[in-house]
């Protein structure tokens, strides 16, 4: 059976189990599950913006921030003007954390990373 993750956890870091998370608890392959059970939902509604915006929410915690921006960025073109607003700050935040990640892959295994 596979450990289970939070999903506002980063990896590397412990959870203080004393303290009450706000995170859920999910296995990867049950995430993974979700993520392939969206995308066939969006087969069957492709201009759903809200299936959408569920779609790339499931790929930001997997954190595949490039789909999740790729994602959000076309519900944002098909979302209400209320809605298409609060996914905007969302989106310019998953581009820098793109960029976050990007940077950490280039660094060699052995240097820490000073953008942690």
């Amino acid at each position: 059976m596979q450990p289970l993750h939070l999903l506002s956890q980063k990896r590397g870091q412990h959870v203080n189990r004393s303290e009450p998370s706000i995170g859920v608890l999910l296995r990867p392959q049950d995430l993974r599950l979700a993520i392939m059970s969206s995308e066939r939902l969006m087969i069957l509604k492709p201009h759903n913006w809200s299936l959408r915006r569920d779609h790339g929410l499931l790929l930001y915690h997997s954190r595949r921030y490039g789909e999740a921006v790729q994602e959000l960025s076309i519900c944002m073109a098909l979302a209400p003007t209320k809605d298409a607003e609060v996914l905007e700050h969302f989106i310019e935040k998953l581009h820098l954390m793109r960029l976050e990640s990007s940077w950490n892959s280039l660094l060699p295994p052995s240097a820490p990373s000073k953008l942690s």
